[in-house]
């Protein structure tokens, strides 16, 4: 296939999937992150669009000969990019919801860092969370499976046959209820930790009213919290990496509500 000998059927084809392929790029972690040059996830999205495009199913599909179709359709394939961008990104979401609980459990909600992944201020433990998130990501090869959910989706979703139905909705409405479960039970040990303290604390200061409970006290809670902080990341690691395995399961069924409607 050489450019000279192109039709306007695999032109659009390609148009169509570098669309899908762009939308899941821009808005999924970490390859959507600020910190990556907008021209760098461009040249991604052709590279995996021009690998991708011998394998696409073109079954049915039919190129569009006027301007209001065609843009029809290229809507449809950023779409279906986005939601499933959007799936994987919830999780994240969850976890930098969770650093920014336990910043504040810590008394670290005025101690914020600029994170280059988002662009803007936020929260020191959210931004160890978040940094920890991505690197299992990476070392779990999780990204392969990301890539490999990709290409499936153009069998469960065909080229501009993507259809907005109540199964989606439900499902964007559950995935997105569950990631601030997911965060709560992140957090988990931390917070129930924080609330043993206070009670202590509470204790202290009407046992023994002599002793200064803010002097004391606070530097009790920020130790407590970063010890428990430090031991509760092997549980972090390992609910995250299942909750990987969720998410792969999540895009599956996303695109399949997306292809049959």
């Amino acid at each position: 296939m050489t450019l000279p000998f192109l039709s306007l059927e695999q032109i659009e084809l390609f148009l169509l999937v570098f669309f899908r392929t762009m939308g899941i790029i821009a808005a999924s972690p970490p390859f959507g992150n600020k910190s990556i040059p907008n021209q760098q996830k461009v040249a991604l999205s052709i590279l995996v669009s021009l690998i991708l495009l011998p394998l696409v199913p073109t079954t049915g599909f039919t190129a569009a000969t006027e301007m209001l179709p065609l843009m029809v359709m290229v809507f449809k394939e950023v779409m279906v990019g986005l939601i499933i961008g959007f799936v994987a990104r919830l999780l994240f979401m969850a976890v930098e919801m969770a650093g920014q609980m336990v910043g504040v459990a810590l008394g670290f909600s005025i101690v914020n860092v600029f994170d280059p992944t988002q662009g803007t201020q936020v929260p020191i433990v959210s931004q160890l969370y978040g940094i920890m998130a991505i690197l299992i990501f990476l070392a779990t090869g999780a990204y392969q499976w990301f890539f490999q959910g990709l290409m499936d989706s153009f069998s469960l979703i065909p080229i501009a046959g993507m259809v907005f139905s109540g199964g989606l909705m439900d499902f964007m409405i559950r995935a997105s209820a569950e990631s601030f479960v997911i965060a709560i039970k992140l957090s988990a040990p931390v917070l129930a930790t924080m609330v043993f303290v206070d009670i202590i604390q509470g204790v202290m200061a009407r046992t023994v009213p002599q002793m200064n409970i803010f002097i004391v006290g606070y530097p009790l809670k920020i130790g407590m919290g970063l010890l428990i902080l430090g031991l509760s990341l092997t549980f972090f690691t390992e609910y995250f990496i299942a909750q990987l395995q969720v998410l792969r399961e999540d895009f599956y069924i996303v695109m399949k509500a997306m292809g049959k409607g």
